[in-house]
């Protein structure tokens, strides 16, 4: 979540009216944190292929969870030279896809929670 103070985004940081001086408050909602796994589809060179994503998420709604930060790729530690079976022709780029990820909104009912 951003909030722009004067236009400029602050990433998730509040500020007072008078000073202007950052607050690093915490949300509410990040104490529910979870861990899920879940479907998701990467391109390789051969096409488009599924991989399974573990993601640690924070509950949004009673259905809903935001992605905070992508833990596993297939059972792997994100990193940019993957690959789903070993074939040069199966790689991707597992950095980009844990980017990509991180910030998404997931209903919790397409998704398996891990803790």
């Amino acid at each position: 979540m951003k909030i722009f103070v004067a236009g400029i985004p602050t990433m998730g940081f509040t500020h007072h009216i008078e000073g202007n001086e950052p607050t690093n408050e915490i949300p509410s909602n990040t104490m529910n944190t979870i861990k899920i796994s879940y479907k998701a589809s990467v391109f390789t060179p051969a096409g488009w292929r599924g991989v399974t994503i573990t993601a640690a998420a924070t509950k949004t709604s009673e259905k809903m969870a935001l992605v905070v930060e992508v833990l596993e790729i297939n059972g792997e530690s994100p990193k940019s030279n993957m690959s789903r079976t070993g074939a040069s022709r199966q790689k991707f780029n597992g950095c980009g896809i844990s980017r990509r990820e991180e910030g998404a909104k997931k209903r919790l009912s397409a998704c398996e929670i891990v803790n």
